[in-house]
């Protein structure tokens, strides 16, 4: 699949939390210790609010779709090595909301 620390682009769906229709947006993932991680500098945008209402979500990366729970990540050490892999400029400096999706195999 990916490799350890890896940044690509990849899709994220979502279940909207008033309409409940499926809602998809590209996002760059980072791929890190068996997790798939997305972020942005706050929890306002609706794929953000969406998964807090309802962690279940569907990730598709270079082709295949996996399953997945999402939760918000308070670990800020671990917030601040999402950013260095995904960002490499001056953007892994800045406080982000983070999100932490373990995959559920489907074997």
């Amino acid at each position: 699949m990916l490799e350890e620390g890896s940044s690509v682009i990849g899709y994220l769906t979502t279940t909207g939390r008033v309409t409940g229709r499926l809602h998809t947006v590209s996002l760059r993932l980072v791929y890190h210790r068996g997790k798939v991680y997305a972020s942005r500098r706050d929890a306002q945008s609706d794929w953000c609010r969406n998964l807090l209402k309802n962690p279940n979500v569907t990730v598709e990366i270079q082709g295949q779709q996996f399953r997945g729970t999402a939760q918000l990540v308070t670990d800020e050490a671990l917030c601040r090595e999402i950013s260095r892999l995904k960002y490499g400029d001056q953007r892994r400096l800045e406080k982000r909301t983070v999100i932490e999706i373990s995959l559920i195999s489907d074997q």
